[in-house]
């Protein structure tokens, strides 16, 4: 009691922070899914997001863009107007030079990586009448991550795992005590700012992506994985005439490079412990 007290006077920025709700459906990882949240399947396949309940898909006579990502293409915690390729749908059909049968759809989910990303292109498209024009595959910077790690950061389905989630998500996370705590305590142990005699603390979801040292091995596996994979989207575009290209989408450390932002910093990058440029990387790749 006497530390939660204390937080709560020292670091009320910690304060009404939510992660995930058993009881909140409109409440997942820290993204709000508010009212307006509307998920269609096409061709029982894969989820979308829609505009509104009563979207119909409609592809008569339409060219394809189809955007591949994560909770990001998604457009977890913002509403549908200010996903970032619903805005770019809206510019092209503006433009007059560009010819306005093209349609958008979006695959994309929570998490989603480029693995996932073919599965669902690779089963969708043997169901589609319309010829498809464009692939986007939205890269993010948590999607290197080696094959035999993959599903390493979520839990079992086990009672243990299951009451510890009810604890942790339905009162700790009410604590601003325990807030801080894990941002500040928690979090060291895997963060990459720890980098002594040339070895980085645990890795995290940057790790490989960035060829933490100490696990430069692990990370130019998981490079020629994702490789692979891009050359496997490669070959479903060219079968089907479409065009591949890969969107980066930036991340804190793009945007914020005088660190004002010190309460959104978990991961704490050290670029002294990074071996690998993931852009050069990507750049090179395409």
């Amino acid at each position: 009691g006497l530390l939660e007290i204390f937080a709560r006077n020292f670091f009320p920025e910690f304060k009404n922070r939510k992660s995930y709700s058993l009881t909140n459906k409109d409440l997942v990882y820290g993204k709000i899914l508010n009212k307006n949240f509307y998920n269609k399947k096409l061709h029982n396949i894969g989820f979308t997001r829609v505009i509104n309940e009563d979207f119909e898909f409609d592809f008569n006579n339409k060219e394809l863009f189809i955007i591949l990502g994560d909770s990001i293409t998604k457009g977890f915690g913002m509403p549908y107007e200010d996903i970032f390729w619903v805005k770019m749908q809206k510019k092209v059909l503006l433009d007059k030079r560009i010819d306005n049968n093209i349609k958008f759809l979006a695959i994309s989910d929570y998490g989603n990586n480029l693995n996932d990303s073919i599965k669902s292109i690779d089963k969708i498209k043997e169901n589609l009448n319309s010829p498809i024009k464009y692939i986007l595959y939205q890269f993010n910077f948590n999607d290197i991550i080696p094959m035999e790690l993959q599903g390493n950061n979520y839990p079992e389905n086990s009672n243990f795992r299951k009451l510890f989630a009810k604890i942790r998500y339905g009162a700790l996370e009410n604590s601003v005590f325990y807030n801080w705590f894990t941002n500040y305590i928690g979090s060291r142990k895997r963060n990459l700012e720890n980098c002594t005699n040339n070895v980085s603390s645990e890795w995290n979801s940057y790790s490989f992506t960035f060829g933490s040292k100490g696990y430069e091995e692990l990370s130019q596996k998981a490079w020629i994985e994702f490789e692979n994979h891009i050359e496997k989207l490669k070959l479903i575009a060219n079968k089907t005439d479409a065009k591949l290209m890969i969107f980066i989408s930036p991340i804190l450390y793009d945007i914020d490079k005088e660190d004002v932002h010190k309460y959104h910093s978990p991961k704490q990058i050290n670029y002294d412990c990074i071996t690998i440029n993931p852009r050069e990387k990507i750049y090179k790749i395409a």
